[in-house]
């Protein structure tokens, strides 16, 4: 594993989280994770040799915490920026912690997320080692 290169990739996501509190609402967030997972794939491919599927994946969880670090350090910021958070939290029943049903949520999402990060790592250096044949 590499995880220098998986630390470094991430901090790509920790740039995503951030912006995703002040600029990005969510359905612009999805659009904006594509480039990163491809971008993402070419360099496992290119520095992780080996393992491109557990590196993507991995990488996948790298960036699941950080968004969730950041989002709930600014959760205020979050929950004034995007209308459909505050909604959500609005919603909540008395007694569920808001920061805690966010930060689930967003693990359920990253479950998902993960798996397609680590599908663009083998998948990326799958076309790529067909290119460099």
């Amino acid at each position: 594993m590499n995880w220098k290169l998986l630390f470094l990739l991430s901090l790509l996501g920790l740039g995503i989280a951030f912006a995703t509190v002040f600029h990005f609402n969510q359905k612009m967030e999805q659009f904006i994770w594509l480039p990163v997972f491809i971008c993402s794939g070419y360099f496992i491919f290119r520095f992780g040799k080996r393992k491109f599927f557990l590196h993507g994946f991995l990488l996948g969880w790298f960036n699941c915490c950080w968004v969730i670090l950041v989002h709930l350090f600014m959760f205020s910021s979050l929950v004034g920026h995007h209308k459909e958070v505050a909604l959500f939290v609005s919603q909540l029943p008395a007694g569920i912690s808001p920061k805690l049903s966010v930060a689930i949520l967003e693990i359920l999402k990253w479950v998902f997320l993960s798996l397609i990060s680590g599908i663009f790592g083998f998948v990326v250096s799958k076309g790529m080692e067909k290119v460099s044949e």
